[in-house]
């Protein structure tokens, strides 16, 4: 009897099992696999020899680097208005003309200019706050053709101009170049034609630190008030 009662229980543990549409527990979703290092891309990293056949950067000159500077400044103060004074010294019966341009009320380009009876100089003068940038000398003259065969009266003469530029880096001159040019009355030569077919050679016996000097006194000249219509120059 017992024997039968443990069958029958089985059967029944069986048929509810069934009845109820139990199942097994799903199986966990697993990761995705990780690539071997075998299928993983590899970038070698580049070797000494390749580093060193690549070119180097361009390192920048600073020399060239000022000089450009100083042009793309000295285009944009030409295109400023220009304001004129106009003095004449009695005691030293000097006149001549300083003109300034600014921006705001910052002093970026001034020239300085002085006659006398066979010539006269100039002082041009680029700014950038209170440091000299670039001046450009300018001495011309005229005088009488010795080679020529008219007298002295007979309007025979030699114009000359000479040039020359100073480039300045905090204070320092970096470059100076020079030119000149002359032109004789008898054979109808033009003197701006001259100058601008010259060349600019290296100046070798430039003087900055007297140009230098020369254009921070006319600077501060100009920061004083000093120059009126009665100013007897530097």
């Amino acid at each position: 009897m017992a024997r039968i009662r443990c069958t029958f229980l089985a059967l029944a543990s069986l048929t509810l099992s069934a009845c109820t549409g139990q199942s097994q527990a799903p199986t966990p979703t697993q990761p995705p696999a990780t690539p071997s290092p075998s299928t993983t891309p590899n970038t070698p990293a580049p070797t000494a020899e390749a580093t060193a056949a690549q070119p180097p950067a361009e390192a920048v000159d600073p020399v060239k680097a000022q000089i450009e500077h100083i042009r793309t400044l000295y285009g944009a103060a030409l295109a400023l208005p220009a304001q004129k004074m106009v003095f004449d010294c009695e005691d030293d019966h000097a006149s001549g003309t300083f003109l300034t341009r600014h921006k705001d009320t910052q002093l970026l380009w001034a020239r300085y200019a002085m006659g006398y009876e066979h010539g006269g100089m100039s002082f041009e003068m680029l700014f950038e706050g209170n440091q000299v940038l670039f001046v450009l000398k300018e001495n011309n003259s005229w005088s009488f053709d010795q080679a020529s065969d008219l007298p002295d009266d007979g309007g025979g003469t030699v114009d000359t101009i000479s040039q020359a530029r100073y480039y300045y880096r905090e204070g320092t001159l970096i470059r100076a170049l020079h030119k000149e040019a002359s032109a004789r009355s008898i054979l109808n030569e033009e003197l701006q034609v001259g100058l601008e077919k010259a060349e600019n050679k290296p100046h070798k016996t430039a003087d900055g630190p007297k140009i230098l000097e020369t254009a921070q006194r006319l600077h501060k000249a100009h920061l004083q008030h000093e120059i009126t219509e009665q100013w007897c120059g530097i």
